[in-house]
């Protein structure tokens, strides 16, 4: 049998193979290999192929035993890319999708979550170990079960609460492993409980499982990575008893996404409410919100075609959103409030604009009529007043009418703030009808926190949403490598190894390029009132133009870029300074509040800056709200034991 080695394929990473053929200078002297990708035993299994000549970086040993199976790959005799890889890729063909990496547990998304070794019906072997896991590891195969199992044991026995946080890039999984954790909870932390305390945990069990769907609908979208892309992120604190029964959550949220309200790209599409309501509306739904004609929608269907499979999906989907509000206690009245906010949005968007000679916008009689609708029908608002907002600018000095970029503007930003709010909304009702009160205003160390966040973003076009996004993925980062570089470092002391020249990995100087004072969010937040998207990339690149983590574009075209831990990212600044601010004028947010649908009005409370004290501090912008929202979670996160769960796409395949 020909010896077996790694060696680095050009596109499958390390790969283990055997050499095929060798190159020799005429000094015998050997200059390239050829390899030909092999199993464990030798045995070529395909065709793949690689000349390499740079043994020295693109060709790694393979050390006896280091094929072997082993429960955590940190145990492994040779520690090296490669041969990680290959217990990873091994293990994922067969079917083995979890595995242990030191204090983390590493989940390939296999789009299948029916495969053998993990069926509910083994969830109990799991339960059944109970805080034995702490003394000695577990005998069971690694799972997401695994890590949750183990800091719910941690929690109650030590009373400090824990974290569990899963993180990755889009369309990795995280979102069916924050499920799967809160469906292991809910059966663990029931299973010793008598039968009157476990009917009432399993009650408040079933709803707090019950969020994810609605969830899910409003906050998830279609995206070229990933055909269920979570558009926000959350932090889901799950409050146990002293008992360890699970009696409450509350959820905080994080950036949803709102642009999406109004526009996706290619292949992509907006939150999957809209289509579910589309597509599974009852007869007089679609009669009340006047749905029957699903062509009007098409600024809906833009990025992706209507399909017949899309559809059924979507209208079971919708059923099963309806079912999850019931269950968590929606009434009929607020559940049919939520779908007129999504009603008025379709039907908003279709409104297009039309030019006169001087190139101000109006509304043609179709367009009227959409408007009449919404108005009238669906948001209960003064259709006067709403025509007015949308086609004519208004201060104490003057009124003109807007431009049809002005008007597209304005209409778009009436839809991205009511579904906002009303998003908010939809978690706020959450937490009242599932929070325990003790638990969530007292000092009680019995609770858990779940962080699916959105996971590190590099799309073909990349704009302020990413920024914030990749931000937080960067101080999730440093988070995570400073627990671990304490971690060993209390090993090595143990152990009395001389550490003193190890340091973490260090993205400080990202960070401060984004976050810290004089950074990208201030000059962003500089903006505000008399800026613009070109001022703040002048700014910018005047400012950091020597920061090593900053790249300035050889050509002027609109972008920058940055170095962040996972890689070069470069951004858009069009739209920049709007997203970061994105203002409603005082008398749009009079009107909504008009609204004789007591929902509608009660989204939008009085206008923030009539208040002195908050006009005095300056605007609220995304980034500075999203900045201290971040600071706060990652306060809470420190004040936890974290478990870490990270999430890996092993294909490109959105299934």
């Amino acid at each position: 049998m020909a010896e077996r080695e790694f060696f680095l394929h050009p596109e499958d990473s390390w790969t283990l193979g055997v050499v095929t053929s060798e190159q020799r200078n005429n000094n015998g002297v050997i200059t390239s290999r050829e390899f030909s990708a092999c199993d464990a035993e030798g045995n070529l299994v395909d065709t793949r192929t690689a000349l390499i000549k740079d043994f020295q970086n693109q060709c790694a040993p393979l050390v006896k035993g280091s094929l072997d199976p082993i429960p955590d790959l940190l145990a492994l005799p040779y520690l090296h890319d490669s041969v990680l890889l290959q217990h990873i890729r091994q293990n994922y063909w067969d079917n083995i999708v979890y595995t242990n990496i030191g204090p983390i547990v590493l989940a390939l998304n296999p789009y299948d979550f029916d495969l053998p070794h993990y069926q509910d019906r083994h969830m109990a072997q799991y339960i059944a170990e109970g805080p034995a896991v702490l003394k000695a590891p577990s005998t069971q195969m690694t799972h997401i079960w695994s890590v949750a199992h183990r800091a719910y044991w941690s929690m109650l026995q030590h009373g400090q609460p824990q974290s569990v946080l899963v993180s990755g890039e889009s369309g990795a999984g995280k979102t069916e492993a924050a499920k799967i954790v809160v469906k292991y909870l809910a059966s663990c932390s029931t299973a010793r409980a008598n039968e009157d305390a476990r009917e009432t945990a399993n009650t408040i069990s079933r709803r707090i499982v019950q969020c994810s769907p609605i969830l899910e609908s409003f906050g998830n979208a279609r995206t070229v990575r990933n055909d269920n892309s979570s558009r926000f992120g959350k932090f889901m604190k799950l409050q146990f008893s002293p008992e360890g029964l699970l009696c409450g959550a509350y959820t905080y949220n994080f950036l949803l996404e709102k642009s999406r309200v109004v526009r996706h790209g290619p292949g992509e599409r907006c939150y999957h409410a809209f289509y579910q309501l589309l597509a599974g509306a009852s007869d007089a739904e679609r009669e009340e919100y006047q749905l029957q004609d699903l062509s009007v929608f098409k600024w809906l269907f833009k990025g992706t075609p209507l399909s017949a499979r899309d559809l059924q999906q979507d209208a079971t989907a919708y059923q099963e959103v309806r079912a999850a509000m019931d269950v968590l206690g929606l009434t009929a009245t607020e559940q049919d409030a939520v779908y007129r906010v999504i009603a008025g949005i379709l039907h908003f968007q279709t409104i297009e604009f039309a030019v006169d000679r001087e190139g101000n916008a109006f509304l043609c009689s179709e367009a009227m009529e959409s408007l009449q609708f919404v108005a009238d029908r669906l948001w209960r608002v003064d259709p006067v007043s709403l025509h007015k907002e949308v086609t004519e600018q208004t201060t104490a000095l003057y009124t003109r009418p807007l431009k049809k970029d002005q008007a597209i503007d304005t209409r778009d930003g009436i839809s991205k703030v009511l579904y906002k709010e009303m998003f908010e909304w939809l978690i706020a009702k959450m937490n009242d009808l599932l929070a325990s009160k003790e638990q969530h205003e007292g000092p009680d160390r019995h609770w858990m926190g779940l962080l699916d966040i959105f996971g590190f973003e590099n799309f073909e076009t990349n704009g302020f949403e990413q920024l914030c996004i990749n931000y937080c993925n960067e101080r999730l980062q440093q988070h995570y490598n400073n627990c671990i570089f304490e971690r060993d470092l209390a090993e090595y002391a143990r152990e009395k190894i001389d550490a003193g020249s190890v340091s973490p990995p260090n993205n400080q100087p990202t960070l401060d390029l984004i976050g810290a004072k004089t950074g990208l969010f201030d000059l962003l937040d500089d903006q505000v009132k008399n800026g613009s998207d070109d001022k703040f990339l002048d700014m910018a690149e005047a400012k950091h133009s020597r920061h090593k983590s900053f790249l300035k574009a050889r050509i002027k075209n609109g972008t920058f870029g940055i170095v962040h831990y996972a890689g070069e990212v470069w951004y858009k600044n069009k739209d920049i300074r709007d997203k970061n601010v994105n203002p409603l004028k005082p008398q749009l947010r009079m009107m909504i509040r008009s609204s004789s649908v007591q929902f509608v009005a009660g989204l939008l409370g009085a206008d923030p800056e009539a208040d002195p004290a908050r006009a005095q501090r300056g605007p609220e912008t995304v980034s500075k709200t999203f900045s201290n929202s971040l600071q706060e979670l990652l306060d809470t996160i420190d004040s936890t034991q974290p478990h870490w769960i990270r999430c890996i796409k092993p294909h490109h395949s959105n299934r």
